[in-house]
């Protein structure tokens, strides 16, 4: 996956990202030429008090 593509996802969600990683066939090595990204992650969650 394109870094610059990644960083923008990542910099996008609304709640600030423990970690995230791409997960499935390119992890694994055998994507296909028509594999989508699978990107998992965890966030962390302000409570309002």
């Amino acid at each position: 996956m394109n870094e610059r593509l990644f960083s923008k996802i990542i910099n996008s969600q609304p709640y600030p990202l423990l970690f995230a990683t791409i997960s499935g066939a390119h992890l694994y090595g055998f994507p296909s030429p028509d594999s989508d990204y699978d990107l998992r992650g965890s966030l962390f969650y302000l409570l309002k008090k």
